[in-house]
């Protein structure tokens, strides 16, 4: 594409965490943008040596951004945004392939229309079978999911379509749009170290007036998750707890907490601290009696405990129930964890108990794993 006027420069962020091949071939599809000056920033969460001494021989031209430690795709991307200086950011995965004219086609969209906070192009499977995404939207039970997914490219409209919002994979942002987001100077909020922080923004710059669109001609392909794949339980917890995060801190609402227990209460309301909820707990309720906590998993008490809690009272209600599994021992406390030595006991008194198990089936220590569960229940 030949745009009739100088685009403004590019700074693209790249996120690194032991991408490898990957990561290389994202840097060398950024580096053959056309149309364009683009200045390319790494920031590198803590991967292998050998990583950054290659990068520092194929890609002289990288400014690299190195820390000792993970910071998560939010802090680090914020880190990347916080070093540039030119009008458009460009934030690309280390496991996305650009077209050539990517960049140029998504600066010249927003050069043209200042109502725009962020474009995005066509995102596509690696292979470009399918679509990965083109875009942000959502469905019936208040998750973000990506526009299009799995559908032909043929499908997805030929020209400029606006969305609800913007996928970070390979998103072009007005730097002022997130300035005016970020009066801190963060623009992604680090408390969700990886996955939903895009939609999180999303909102912030469509609550501050902001659009979005998509320009299906700029495409790029996809491999996806290079660096959450490597650890799935991770990804999944992340991915459960921002998604609630998003919605409690974009959105008004009365949140009832369906637990007597105040230490969970007090741990939801820190979770929770700054979000535009008024949080409603079991103590102005006192006339409905607790469930009894009968099912055989964690998961299954948390949704019965906030489906019952929501249809007696009529509040959107968030329930969880969490306790302790020990390898040795089949699994046990488990679900009991919470009424082990009785409802009283105190947990030194619960941790004998334990320990004297351990000691009676031959063993003197056990792999084991705190699980919480949570569940969101509305009334009907």
């Amino acid at each position: 594409m030949s745009p009739p006027f100088q685009l403004p420069d590019v700074d693209c962020v790249v996120v690194n965490r032991d991408g490898g091949d990957a990561f290389f071939a994202a840097l060398a599809s950024i580096r053959a943008q056309a149309g364009v000056d683009v200045s390319i920033f790494v920031v590198d969460n803590a991967s292998q040596a050998a990583e950054r001494e290659r990068l520092a021989s194929d890609f002289p031209e990288v400014r690299l951004v190195a820390f000792p430690r993970n910071l998560g795709f939010a802090g680090a991307a914020n880190e990347g945004i916080a070093r540039g200086r030119s009008p458009f950011v460009l934030l690309v995965n280390n496991d996305a392939l650009l077209s050539a004219d990517y960049a140029a086609r998504l600066a010249a969209r927003l050069a043209l229309d200042d109502r725009l906070a962020a474009v995005q192009g066509l995102v596509l499977t690696s292979d470009g079978g399918r679509v990965d995404t083109a875009g942000l939207c959502w469905n019936r039970r208040g998750e973000a999911v990506p526009l299009f997914a799995g559908s032909a490219p043929g499908q997805v409209p030929g020209e400029v379509f606006e969305v609800s919002g913007v996928s970070a994979t390979a998103t072009l942002y007005r730097r002022s749009a997130l300035q005016s987001v970020a009066p801190q100077g963060e623009v992604f909020d680090r408390s969700f170290f990886a996955y939903y922080e895009d939609v999180d923004l999303s909102l912030r710059l469509a609550r501050a007036g902001w659009r979005f669109a998509c320009d299906p001609a700029a495409l790029c392909r996809h491999e996806g998750s290079r660096t959450g794949r490597r650890m799935p339980s991770r990804r999944a917890v992340w991915t459960a707890l921002n998604r609630w995060r998003t919605l409690f801190r974009n959105f008004d609402m009365r949140l009832l907490v369906g637990t007597t227990n105040r230490n969970k209460i007090r741990e939801i309301r820190s979770i929770l601290a700054g979000a535009p909820i008024d949080l409603v707990t079991l103590e102005a309720f006192p006339a409905i009696d607790a469930p009894e906590e009968t099912r055989r998993t964690f998961e299954e008490n948390a949704r019965a405990k906030a489906v019952y809690y929501a249809e007696a009272i009529g509040e959107l209600t968030v329930a969880e129930d969490s306790g302790l599994e020990i390898d040795a021992l089949g699994g046990a406390p488990g679900v009991e964890s919470a009424r082990l030595g009785g409802v009283d006991a105190t947990y030194p008194e619960k941790f004998a108990i334990i320990y004297e198990r351990l000691r009676a089936s031959g063993h003197t220590d056990s792999p084991a794993r705190f699980v919480c569960a949570l569940a969101l229940a509305r009334a009907g």
